[in-house]
């Protein structure tokens, strides 16, 4: 599918995965919707947009919260007349994962944000989906939505699992009416994502952090995955570091 002239709202712009998103599908023609908690960072993203006559639109929203997500999707549909494709890409974890150290309010926010959230905007853009009969979401799961692990946490691990479920029914409740879901399963990135572990990746030549993925290789999965016929459904997709096994 052609991206040029289709509407993409993408949840989470102004992160590193969503920015790096967000340039890849803006310089395949796509005109965007940036969305995310921060105003200063979506305007730091469209800044680093590829030049154009594209007119994007960046608006701020917290995803956790269903009033303002409703309002947010309302305004972009009347800014744009449609949303053809949907990226969630917004998401947080914290630096004490494990059951000794999480600590509720901990738990409450990760699974807000990873899963509550991916739900809030979803509901609130499928509507106008089935209405035209067409539709893409891709949802930026994770490894540890896979195979829980204790590096991601308890909370994060689980997030991503309700995550990778909420994907697999709106692929089965939605593919009569034109509307895919992808789940993306990436191991870890290079962003300040990564900067939230009590155990950071080292930053020098030949470390970890040198060794896994970049946000430019999540951003061309995306839209490979975004580019495929209507025909074509990705229903997960896996993309880790080459370094590392998968078992």
């Amino acid at each position: 599918m052609a991206l040029s002239g289709k509407n993409v709202l993408i949840a989470g712009a102004g992160g590193g995965l969503g920015s790096a998103i967000s340039r890849s599908l803006a310089g395949a023609g796509a005109r965007l919707a940036l969305l995310g908690r921060t105003l200063e960072r979506l305007e730091a993203t469209r800044q680093s947009l590829p030049a154009g006559d594209v007119d994007h639109v960046v608006m701020a929203c917290d995803f956790t919260d269903r009033r303002q997500t409703d309002e947010a999707v309302g305004n972009v549909l009347a800014a744009v007349g449609g949303i053809d494709i949907l990226v969630y890409a917004a998401g947080v974890n914290v630096s004490g994962r494990s059951m000794r150290s999480l600590s509720h309010a901990d738990w409450d926010a990760v699974l807000a944000a990873n899963l509550t959230g991916a739900f809030n905007l979803a509901r609130a853009v499928l509507p106008s989906m089935r209405d035209r009969g067409s539709g893409l979401i891709i949802q930026m799961g994770s490894l540890a939505g896979k195979r829980a692990n204790v590096v991601s946490g308890a909370a994060y691990s689980a997030a991503k699992f309700g995550q990778t479920a909420l994907g697999t029914c709106i692929s089965r409740e939605e593919r009569g009416r034109g509307i895919r879901c992808t789940m993306i399963h990436a191991g870890e990135v290079d962003t300040p994502f990564l900067d939230a572990r009590a155990s950071r990746p080292g930053g020098g030549e030949n470390t970890r952090r040198q060794m896994i993925l970049k946000p430019e290789d999540i951003a061309e999965t995306v839209r490979f995955v975004a580019e495929l016929p209507l025909r074509a459904h990705v229903v997960e997709l896996i993309i880790k570091p080459a370094v590392d096994d998968f078992t």
